[in-house]
This record gives C-alpha cells, sequence and structure tokens, in this order.
C-alpha cells in the first residue's frame, strides 16, 4: 500500500514535467532520454518541495484541499504537456558502440551496489542528514501547526533551505507515515539522477561515447556514491547545479530564433534557483552563474546579448527567489553570525590563506582517489583540439567563481578553520565535481558528434 501512495505522490509530477521537457526540448536519442528523465526527477520534485511549504506557510497544515490542489495543478500540466505535441523519432541508430554501453551499465551496477551497501550499514544517513534535514523534515510532516519549532534548534543550521526537508516531508504526508526508506528513495534519485543528467548533457553536445564516459567518471568517484548514501544535500545541491549550467549552454550562443534558447534559459534559471532553495551555497552559485556566463560572452565580444540572455534566466529564478525570500525573511528568528572586526583579523592573516590553498590543493588531488588526474590526462590524450566555445568558457568560469566563494567562506569563518576544513571541503568539492567534469568534457571532446550519436541540440 505504501508502495502505492509513494507513487501516486511521485509519477504524477514526474510525468507532467516530462510531458513539458519533451514539448520545449527537441531531444533525440538516447542522450536526449536520459537528459529529460533525470531533469524532470529532480525539478518535479523541487516544485513539489515548494508548493508543499507555500501551502505549509499559508494555509497550514495540509489536508484533503492540498492533495486536491496538487491534483488539479500536475493533471493541467500532464494535458497541456500532451496538446499538440509533436511526436519526435528517438534516433538511435548512430550508436556508440557495445562496449561502452557495457562500460557504463557495469559501474552503475558497481554504484548501486556500493550505495545499498553504506544504506544497510547507516540506514539514517550521515549526521547531517538525522540531524539536520530529516529532522526538520520530519518537524514539517508531523509538527501541524507547530512545524515552525523545527528552526528553534539553533545546532541545526537554522537558514538552510526547505527543498530537500519539504519535498521529503511531502511524501512522508500522502504516507501517512514517516518511514525511512522515504528520504534513502530520495537520496538514491539524486544519485543516480544526476550520472544520467551528465551523460545526457554531455551526449547531446559531444555525442553519446563522451557522454557515457563523462557517466562513468562521475560514477566511478566512490565518495559520489557513499556520499549520495549519506542522505546529505550536497549531492542535490550538485544535480541542480549541473542541471542549470547544462540548459544555460545548451541554449544556441546567439539568439536567432525565439523559442528555442527562451526554454532553455527559463528552464536555467529555475535549475538554479532550485539550487538556492537546497543548500546556503546555492546562492553563491546564483552569482557565479549569471557572472560566469557574463564575462564568457563579453570574452567572445558578444556584449549585446547579456541582457537578452539575462532577463530570460530571471524570469525562471524569480519564483524560486519569492519562496526563498518568505522563508529567509518571515520563517528564520535568528541567523548564525560574529564579531566582525574578530573575523576580519583573522581573514588578514597570510598563513590562514596559505593553509586554505594548501588544503584545496589537497583535496582537489584527493578527490575520488586521484580522479582528477586521471580526467587531466584524458583531456590531453585527446586527438581533437580544445574548442574554446562561450559554453565552455560559461561552465569552465563557473566552476573558478565557486570556488572562489568558497574560498572567501572559509576565509571569514567563524568557526575553527581547520575543523570547518576538514569536514566541509570534501563535501564542497563533491558539489561541483559532476559541472567540473561537464566542462572538462564539453571543451576537450571530440568535435562535430553532437548531430551523429547524440541527437539535435535544438530545443523547440
Amino acid at each position: 500500500m505504501q508502495l502505492l501512495l509513494l507513487c501516486a505522490s511521485f509519477l504524477p509530477p514526474w510525468l507532467a514535467v516530462y510531458l513539458l521537457l519533451a514539448r520545449m526540448c527537441d531531444s533525440r536519442g538516447v542522450a536526449g532520454l536520459f537528459l529529460r528523465g533525470a531533469l524532470a526527477a529532480g525539478l518535479s520534485f523541487g516544485l513539489c518541495s515548494c508548493t508543499f511549504f507555500l501551502w505549509l506557510y499559508f494555509c497550514g497544515y495540509p489536508g484533503n484541499g492540498f492533495i486536491l490542489a496538487e491534483a488539479l495543478l500536475w493533471c493541467a500540466l500532464i494535458l497541456f504537456g500532451v496538446r499538440d505535441r509533436k511526436n519526435s523519432a528517438c534516433d538511435l541508430a548512430a550508436s556508440p558502440g557495445r562496449f561502452y554501453y557495457a562500460l557504463f551499465y557495469v559501474v552503475l551496477l558497481l554504484g548501486l551496489a556500493a550505495f545499498f551497501y553504506a544504506l544497510r550499514h547507516h540506514p539514517h544517513g550521515g549526521w547531517d542528514a538525522w540531524a539536520t534535514w530529516n529532522l526538520r523534515a520530519r518537524f514539517l510532516a508531523r509538527g501541524g501547526e507547530h512545524w515552525r519549532d523545527a528552526f528553534a534548534l539553533s545546532y541545526s543550521h537554522v537558514g538552510y533551505p526547505l527543498l530537500l526537508p519539504a519535498g521529503i516531508a511531502r511524501l512522508w504526508f500522502y504516507l501517512g507515515d514517516a518511514p525511512v526508506t522515504t528520504p534513502q528513495l530520495v537520496a538514491f534519485m539524486f544519485t543516480f539522477a544526476t550520472p544520467l543528467l551528465l551523460a545526457g548533457a554531455v551526449g547531446e553536445k559531444r555525442g553519446l561515447k563522451q557522454g557515457l564516459l563523462a557517466g562513468v567518471a562521475l560514477l566511478a568517484c566512490c565518495h559520489w556514491v557513499t556520499h549520495g548514501a549519506s542522505q546529505f544535500a550536497d549531492i542535490p545541491l550538485a544535480f541542480f547545479m549541473l542541471a542549470a549550467v547544462a540548459l544555460l549552454t545548451r541554449a544556441p550562443e546567439r539568439l536567432s530564433s525565439l523559442q528555442s534558447p527562451v526554454s532553455s534559459l527559463v528552464l536555467a534559471g529555475l535549475a538554479a534557483g532550485m539550487a538556492a532553495w537546497t543548500k546556503n551555497e546555492g546562492v553563491i552559485f546564483l552569482f557565479t552563474l549569471i557572472l560566469s556566463r557574463a564575462v564568457a560572452l563579453i570574452w567572445l565580444k558578444k556584449s549585446g546579448e547579456i541582457l537578452r540572455e539575462m532577463k530570460w534566466l530571471l524570469l525562471g529564478l524569480s519564483p524560486l527567489l519569492v519562496v526563498i525570500a518568505i522563508f529567509k525573511l518571515s520563517v528564520i528568528s535568528q541567523q548564525e553570525g560574529g564579531d566582525f572586526a574578530f573575523i576580519l583579523g583573522k581573514a588578514v592573516a597570510p598563513s590562514r590563506h596559505l593553509f586554505i590553498l594548501k588544503e584545496f590543493a589537497l583535496g582537489i588531488l584527493k578527490l575520488g582517489y586521484g580522479l582528477p588526474v586521471l580526467l587531466a590526462l584524458y583531456a590531453l590524450l585527446q586527438k581533437r583540439g580544445w574548442e574554446a566555445t562561450c559554453d565552455s568558457k560559461t561552465a569552465g568560469l563557473s566552476i573558478i567563481l565557486q570556488l572562489c566563494g568558497y574560498y572567501a567562506a572559509y576565509v571569514f569563518t567563524i568557526h575553527d578553520l581547520r575543523w570547518h576544513i576538514a569536514e566541509s571541503l570534501p563535501r564542497l568539492l563533491l558539489q561541483i565535481l559532476p559541472v567540473g567534469i561537464y566542462a572538462l568534457f564539453i571543451w576537450c571532446g571530440e568535435e562535430g558528434q553532437s548531430d551523429k550519436s547524440g541527437g539535435s541540440d535544438a530545443i523547440a
């Protein structure tokens, strides 16, 4: 019975978003299926978390009215998605070969085994999962009119956004219970939807062979799978960061047509907003994404396109900004802070900066037991020349600027620096790992492959 209720709460939103993506994105081939399926899973979960929080805030604890309102919403979107929809043929003729499919699925199976092994030993996840994310979800789902008490616990980072807790709480509301399997399923979805999204996004830009190799690179990072099983919010954040960058760089570099780039840019803004609704690091990502795109356009002497792209990006971003503003301004009663003069005094110490830089370098080298080194070697061994397009510059700059934001956070942290870096740096690097792999593959992948094996890049 619980499985039926879980399907009833998850499948209609996923189907609605999938049909809308199919209507907006003329993605053909296996890469397009990966891209739409993974995007639909993450975006539908994020939208559901928003609807649950807004109902809780404006209407009180949900009841039958909430179920009816959601049913009408998703049915309307499903009907809109199937209305006058053009059936696009799925071009499977240009296959990258059985070897690459086999490699991808073998690594995927190994990742699944590692994920469930970690869950078996830690079913409730890590500290942040049961002390912050899942605990807050229980308050939202079972606290009734006292759901705001979730933010009275000062030790649990009261300022953290609610995409993950509200999404889990909504599922628990439909189930009428709070089984531990629900956050496990959510963790499973984001952990393995991200490699599919990466494979689809790279596959459309550089061919399905490169896309499958990109997915293998992410799944081969054992830290990615085991951290996903910990049920932290870093993996969902990484998903939305990758989705935003992939959708932004998926739009044509010139807004020569109306529908194609607009669809992609609005969706990119929506994904970026969900990143900010997931963790506070996502707020940094909003600025880095906008700045990186603007710098890339100026770099290639296309500054006239900045305002035209930004207005559609902000259109998709604005609904999430409203939700975040309601949460931050109306729900949160306290924020973490410290003595500014004391923090500034520590920030100017040269030894502090040298220590942070050393830890960054070591953390990157240790990520996935040397995965960045292997990726760098792979890039150097590519036969084709590196392609520095606006899209590759946007993706690369977003990584660099995000690292700068993390660096500044450590410089001005109110916590003990050694403890803060030891506890958080590996997770921060995992947040940007999918975008980093995506940037590398679209920068140095084989040219001219997108039309051969990955499907059309057009969005219609």
